[in-house]
């Protein structure tokens, strides 16, 4: 089955999307509520969703501590998007940052840093995959979430850029 429930916290709405008991989207907050117009999809509660978004909810209002990596996702088809997101993952934990060169070194790669920023562009699950704690050597980087949302999340975690 199919499900997406949203959430209000103190930045805007969040909402996740589910398929067979795994997270397949999660939108970062947003002023407006976000709408789902997937024909398959059933507004619905369901637990895996009411769990997640109580602890999105938990990291944007309170700044707590969460562990978003325990949360069963759809991994994208492409082998190198799957090497990058299950690096971040595993390795790339609450108040750490790491580089796209610092990443793609990580993974075996060392001169795919601007591939890297591509997989992470299309990352469909942030927060479970943290690409926001992926930066640039300069400075932020990108986040398709915006610059804003990144330097909030980063400092919930107690970095600062």
């Amino acid at each position: 089955m199919k499900y997406y429930w949203v959430e209000k916290t103190e930045y805007g709405f969040v909402s996740a999307m589910e398929e067979d008991d795994t997270l397949i989207r999660v939108f970062l907050p947003r002023k407006k509520e976000i709408m789902i117009f997937e024909p398959d999809y059933e507004k619905r509660r369901t637990p895996l969703l009411k769990e997640f978004l109580r602890v999105v909810r938990l990291y944007f209002d309170s700044g707590k501590f969460c562990y978003f990596s325990i949360y069963p996702i759809r991994l994208p088809f492409s082998p190198f998007r799957r090497m990058v997101y299950t690096f971040l993952k595993e390795n790339v934990g609450w108040g750490t940052v790491l580089t796209y060169k610092e990443v793609a070194e990580g993974i075996g790669s060392p001169f795919s840093f601007r591939a890297v920023g591509n997989a992470l562009s299309l990352n469909e699950t942030p927060l479970v995959i943290p690409c926001h704690r992926v930066i640039s050597k300069n400075g932020p980087g990108g986040f398709t979430g915006g610059i804003n949302l990144k330097r909030i999340m980063l400092r919930i975690e107690g970095v600062k850029i």
